[in-house]
Order: C-alpha cells, then sequence, then structure tokens
C-alpha cells in the first residue's frame, strides 16, 4: 500500500517524532510510505488577497 504523510508543521516537535514512528510500523507492515515535511520545501507566499466586499458582481 502506499501512503504519503504530508506533515505541514512549521517547527519541529513531538509530532514528528510520533509520524516517524507510525511510519517505521507502517513500513515494517510492507507499506511504501513518503513523509514530506512542507517547512523544508521552499514554497513562497504570494500574498494574494481576494477582498470579497469590494469584488464586482457577476450578471
Amino acid at each position: 500500500m502506499k501512503i504519503t504523510i504530508l506533515n505541514g508543521n512549521p517547527q519541529e516537535s513531538s509530532f514528528n517524532a510520533y509520524l516517524n514512528q507510525i511510519q517505521d510500523q507502517l513500513e515494517d507492515k510492507g507499506s511504501q510510505v513518503t513523509h514530506i515535511l512542507l517547512r523544508e520545501l521552499p514554497l513562497k507566499y504570494w500574498g494574494i488577497r481576494i477582498n470579497m466586499w469590494n469584488a464586482p458582481l457577476c450578471t
């Protein structure tokens, strides 16, 4: 079974150890686990903001 763990926690915490433990258990049972840490990816905030109050109405 293929499983993806997507960790969006911005800081290292005890939750990471828990996820690593879960990953080890799943791999021991034969699953293929991909563990993605979003804080390690070069993601950028583009600053796009939608103002619903001043947006033109669709007709």
